[in-house]
């Protein structure tokens, strides 16, 4: 182990904890928590000369730390996306258009009936579902926002989602609205 190795090693042993803290309070989850951590000393590894020149090597640290968490959740946004796009398409279509096909599919064509159908399906609706309700139909959230707005994951939503949209056909379908 050289000098420059050795210093990293020390800065690990005083600094790892308020690193950790660091990347926690931008990831909000310990894998990616750590794996910031693990990041940051890498990178500190690989530029341990120029870190042993720095004036304050733990303002670095922390700098680094930030940097890199920032970059992670970027990288977590397009791991999102993609998910959206691949995985979760023909709900996200489906879900556009919920409430017209239900409109177009189980109700008099009376213009009165679309604000009736909101207001009795959100009777029956526990909080919970309202919320959700509310979110995807009312402000046509998408499902990343709602998951970043409920802190649930992204696959949380969009069962919560599917489950609440076959709910409100089945209350629509037995006519109990």
């Amino acid at each position: 182990m050289n000098d420059y190795e050795s210093q990293i090693a020390m800065l690990y042993d005083e600094y790892c904890d308020v690193v950790y803290k660091i990347c926690y309070r931008y990831l909000h989850n310990n894998y990616d928590a750590e794996e910031g951590l693990h990041e940051t000393f890498l990178l500190a590894l690989q530029k341990q000369r120029e870190l042993s020149e720095h004036p304050a090597p733990d303002k670095w640290l922390f700098a680094t730390a930030r940097l890199i968490s920032l970059a992670m959740l970027r990288r977590n946004q397009k791991k999102v996306n993609i998910e959206l796009n691949l995985q979760d398409f023909e709900f996200a279509l489906k879900s556009e258009d919920f409430e017209n096909m239900i409109v177009d599919e189980y109700a008099d064509k009376s213009a009165n009936f679309f604000p009736l159908l909101k207001n009795e399906i959100l009777m029956k609706l526990s909080d919970k579902e309202r919320l959700l309700y509310t979110l995807r139909y009312i402000e046509k959230q998408d499902v990343s926002q709602i998951s970043i707005n409920l802190k649930i994951s992204y696959t949380a939503a969009t069962t919560r989602l599917q489950r609440l949209k076959e709910k409100i056909i089945k209350l629509v379908k037995q006519k109990k609205l």
